[in-house]
């Protein structure tokens, strides 16, 4: 083991990761139990779902449910979280959403399994509010992006065992291999659980915010929301920010939920071949994480986002005209893999930086709860186009990107106010 470690250190950032202490490093340790099956089940969840009778439209009311689910748990987040604590709330609704959504999975034979999985998964976004306070609360400033980073390539990592599932799905086909992974992933993520609880201990914040909260009812929480809105409408830029989050959340639910349909069923693409995808598309973000990401870094926002929504652009036709040629696939997955790159992070860290600093956990809850509740018929609406033509869903989130490359590029510049009043030592970086 010690030359083991010996090694690993001689990487420099290896080094500094292996040396992160407290709850962050607990966190770290236990992501692979969660994520190692995660990309396992992930590229074939949609083809399952198909496999067991659903149609696109179908499919696409199930994201919307899990929309609903995280907008509800994004409202009630926060104050949970304060009431019993990070650690109580982590691991309540880790259980909840994961282990229970998996355990539906497993066994789901029609619609409404995964009506009700995705009801229950859609928690998770409380369980992120927690889990980032785990994370965020006692460590080192200096040491949160390190953490970040190597949370990131966790989950980049993991992808590259895609091709175990690849193997049991030609082996044993589809729906049986599926049922399997879901049904060790119940294990393996109660495992992270039930871990990441005996190792990790309450944030001194969240120390703070039981005793502050202690003799107050919910209900009475629920109205230190009324002037948030107020907040968000008044913060420099909102409109301009809200609309990014948007567009990004639709470009994911196409890309998550509807691309691996539109190859297999469309492309005429085979199952093992969509698996390898999320393979190809983490090699190619790992080489920007650690070639050329600090460059893009270090630009201003707005060509930033620009270019990241027309490379996304020319990717989505590309897709299109695959099908007359597979050529158009294999630019695409690149190209995907670059535009995320850019247009993700970005959207992260303008949301962080730029929301008013007062109130901020309020104000993110009730940030998602409005972007959420806006892209939730985007579930279903994409559904029913695909249903109609699998290429309508690709023509609609092109449209959307062409929106916010206006939006980015005529909309007032309001986000170097908030540069300049809360965040002076990040301006290089947006």
């Amino acid at each position: 083991m010690k030359a083991i470690s010996a090694l690993l250190r001689r990487n420099r950032f290896l080094d500094e990761l292996l040396s992160i202490e407290g709850n962050a490093k607990y966190c770290i340790l236990t992501l692979p139990f969660q994520m190692i099956v995660y990309s396992l089940y992930t590229p074939f969840a949609s083809l399952y779902m198909k496999e067991l009778g659903l149609s696109d439209s179908q499919i696409g009311t199930v994201v919307t449910v899990g929309l609903i689910s995280q907008m509800a748990s994004s409202f009630i987040g926060g104050m949970v979280t304060d009431k019993i604590g990070r650690r109580k709330s982590n691991l309540l609704f880790d259980a909840v959403a994961y282990v229970t959504s998996a355990l539906l999975m497993a066994v789901a034979h029609n619609f409404w399994y995964f009506v009700i999985a995705q009801g229950f998964y859609g928690l998770f976004q409380a369980s992120n509010n927690a889990w980032n306070g785990l994370i965020g609360e006692d460590c080192e400033p200096d040491k949160i992006s390190l953490v970040f980073s190597g949370l990131q390539v966790i989950q980049l990592l993991t992808t590259f065992l895609a091709p175990i599932a690849i193997f049991f799905i030609d082996r044993y086909d589809l729906v049986p291999t599926m049922r399997v992974i879901y049904g060790i992933a119940t294990v393996t993520i109660s495992m992270k659980i039930l871990l990441l609880y005996h190792f990790d201990h309450e944030t001194e914040m969240g120390k703070r915010r039981m005793a502050e909260t202690r003799d107050i009812p919910l209900y009475k929480m629920f109205a230190g929301y009324r002037g948030v809105l107020g907040i968000i409408f008044k913060t420099p830029a909102t409109f301009l920010l809200l609309a990014i989050v948007i567009i990004a959340n639709v470009i994911t639910v196409v890309c998550n939920n509807f691309f691996s349909l539109y190859i297999s069923n469309t492309l005429g693409v085979s199952d093992a071949v969509v698996g390898y995808v999320p393979l190809v598309r983490a090699a190619i973000l790992l080489l920007f994480m650690f070639g050329v990401q600090h460059w893009i870094n270090s630009l201003p926002y707005k060509p930033v986002m620009i270019i990241g929504l027309l490379i996304y652009i020319v990717g989505f036709v590309s897709l299109i005209l695959a099908r007359e040629s597979l050529i158009g696939l294999y630019i695409y997955i690149p190209l995907e893999a670059v535009a995320y790159a850019f247009v993700m992070p970005r959207k992260d860290a303008l949301l962080t930086l730029f929301v008013d600093k007062h109130d901020r956990s309020k104000v993110f809850g009730m940030l998602y709860v409005i972007v959420l509740g806006v892209s939730a018929p985007f579930g279903s609406i994409i559904g029913a186009l695909s249903d109609s033509n699998q290429v309508y869903p690709l023509i609609l989130v092109i449209l959307l990107c062409v929106l916010g490359c206006l939006l980015v590029l005529f909309g007032r510049s309001d986000l170097r106010q908030g540069e300049t009043e809360e965040a002076p030592a990040a301006a290089g970086e947006l």
